[in-house]
C-alpha cells in the first residue's frame, strides 16, 4: 500500500500513519511489516524536478486501494544495498553521490530504471538508520 508524494524525498515518512490507520481499517495490522520509500526520477541526478517518491508498507494480499492509497507491486531485479545509520538529509545526498559517482564505476554495473528502494529500520519510520537499495544491472 502506498501514497505518492512529488518532489524532495526527505518528508517521505510523514505519510506512514495514514498508510498504518488504512491498513488498520483493512485488517491488516501494519506491525511488523516493511516500511519502504521508492524513489523514481533519480533525486541524485534531477534534484527534485521529476522525482516521485512513494510512501509504502508492505501487504502479503491485494487489497483495493483508495483515492489517497494505492497498490503497486515493486519491480524486481538486482539492487545492491547500503545500510545508513545516522541517516539525516546531507549523509543521504552524499551516499547517493557516493553510491553513483565512486561505487558504480569501480563495480562495472549500470544504473537500472527501476525506482530505488529505502527500508527504514525496525519496520518503522525512523530516519537514523536506513538501508538503500540501488537499481543496478
Amino acid at each position: 500500500a502506498y501514497i505518492r508524494q512529488e518532489g524532495s524525498y526527505n518528508a517521505l515518512t510523514h505519510h506512514f500513519p495514514r498508510i498504518e490507520q488504512w491498513l488498520e481499517e483493512q485488517s491488516l495490522p501494519a506491525k511488523g511489516r516493511r516500511h519502504l520509500g521508492l524513489i523514481g526520477g533519480y533525486p541524485p541526478v534531477s534534484a527534485n524536478e521529476g522525482v516521485f517518491c512513494d510512501a509504502c508498507i508492505e501487504v502479503d494480499e491485494l487489497k483495493k486501494g483508495e483515492e489517497e492509497i494505492a497498490i503497486r507491486i515493486i519491480p524486481d531485479g538486482k539492487y545492491a544495498m547500503v545500510t545508513l545509520e545516522n541517516a539525516d538529509e546531507a549523509s543521504r545526498s552524499r551516499l547517493f553521490g557516493w553510491l553513483l559517482e565512486e561505487w558504480l564505476p569501480q563495480q562495472r554495473c549500470e544504473l537500472d530504471m527501476r525506482p530505488w528502494l529505502v527500508e527504514y529500520d525496525d519496520n518503522c519510520p525512523k530516519e537514523n538508520t536506513i538501508r538503500v537499495y540501488m537499481p543496478i544491472r
